[in-house]
């Protein structure tokens, strides 16, 4: 008996999701260039998940990650409209309830994406969860999305606004539960990642590659937020921090897109060598600069040109060193086919150089190619 396909593979359902996703992103940009907010590019970053769930769905109709994006792009665009609606009717001399109006659908709809921003992470790679952990964590998400959803729209809105049709006491409740659910966002994301950690250890082949590329964006998201909110704190998360929120979060589904659609998949190693390396040798190569510049001027007692100089060329004789010597030492580590491939061609190079041969190594030749690159067709050209 033939498996029925999923409603959503139906061709007339990915055209209506194409059309409400251009819709919605037109709409907001010229919402945005009206209200004269300078977030047209928080909007450009977050509008990435949209397209990228699109062509998911496109490529595989039977997968359910590819509405899933979808929508969490869709609502990822819901996230400014109400604050912005909500300045366009000022300028039109709207009436309070009607401002308040789009902001409590702003907080709603924030809210729900939120928490289907964890859900689709918990699905991935294959739409379901494969864990109990991540069972209770996708039940848990789904009921934090209902909580944030109802108290977004129930919540009083930001601003001397009174809530259109709840009471007051209500409202004022309603507010203090979606604050709660928020901060409760916080937590339940690092669980999260953590328990896709935990699934990428435990997996094999394939899965598991796709889980690296999960993990590494999801590490650097983590990264970026501790750094974030450790140094700026929420009060000084202004629309630039916004800006690059999005950008980092728009990550997560390119990774997701790579891993699905198998597209470079293997290319992870290498990513996530070079990020090691060169974190590292910026770390270092600051040490260089900044311990002289800051600890000889404190024993001299004053400020010097020449130490900051020093300091500098100090820094621009090393870097190069410096990095070939963290990168191979990352690479033996994170990126071990490339390191291993470096190390045979070397070892024939030294050698042939050595014991020159009279016949070309051809049959070596072609195998090291081969074990290293793995392509489907291996030719070889001979000067006559």
């Amino acid at each position: 008996m033939e498996k029925a396909s999923p409603w959503w593979s139906k061709k007339w359902v990915w055209w209506g999701a194409l059309s409400l996703s251009v819709v919605a992103l037109v709409g907001l940009l010229v919402l945005t260039l009206t209200s004269g907010n300078a977030a047209i590019a928080y909007v450009v970053a977050s509008g990435i998940w949209a397209p990228l769930g699109l062509m998911i769905w496109y490529r595989k109709p039977d997968h359910p990650m590819g509405p899933l994006i979808t929508m969490v792009g869709l609502l990822s665009l819901s996230v400014v409209p109400g604050f912005l609606m909500g300045a366009v009717f000022e300028q039109f001399e709207a009436t309070l309830p009607q401002r308040a109006w789009p902001m409590i659908f702003g907080l709603a709809l924030s809210g729900a994406y939120t928490y289907l921003f964890l859900i689709a992470i918990l699905l991935f790679p294959d739409g379901r969860p494969t864990t109990t952990t991540q069972r209770g964590l996708t039940w848990l998400s789904v009921l934090g999305l209902g909580i944030a959803t109802v108290s977004g729209f129930l919540s009083e809105p930001l601003g001397p606004l009174p809530h259109p049709f709840a009471p007051a006491d209500l409202a004022a409740t309603a507010r203090s539960v979606y604050d709660f659910m928020v901060e409760a966002y916080g937590f339940v994301l690092l669980a999260v990642i953590v328990s896709k950690y935990v699934d990428y250890r435990k997996s094999q082949s394939i899965r598991r590659t796709q889980l690296k590329w999960l993990v590494y964006v999801l590490g650097v998201y983590l990264v970026f937020t501790i750094v974030t909110f450790g140094v700026i704190g929420t009060e000084g998360f202004n629309l630039t921090g916004l800006i690059l929120d999005a950008m980092f979060t728009g990550l997560i589904p390119l990774a997701m897109t790579i891993a699905i659609l198998r597209y470079r998949l293997y290319e992870i190693d290498r990513l996530v060598s070079r990020t090691v390396s060169y974190a590292v040798v910026v770390i270092i190569i600051a040490a260089v600069f900044a311990v002289p510049v800051i600890l000889i001027p404190t024993a001299m007692g004053g400020s010097s040109d020449l130490v900051v100089a020093g300091a500098t060329l100090a820094a621009a004789a090393v870097f190069n060193p410096l990095r070939r010597s963290i990168q191979n030492r990352v690479d033996m580590r994170f990126n071990r086919p490339r390191y291993d491939a470096a190390r045979e061609i070397e070892e024939l190079a030294t050698r042939l150089n050595t014991s020159p041969a009279t016949e070309p190594p051809v049959g070596e030749t072609i195998g090291l190619v081969t074990r290293i690159f793995e392509p489907t067709i291996v030719g070889v050209w001979l000067r006559g």
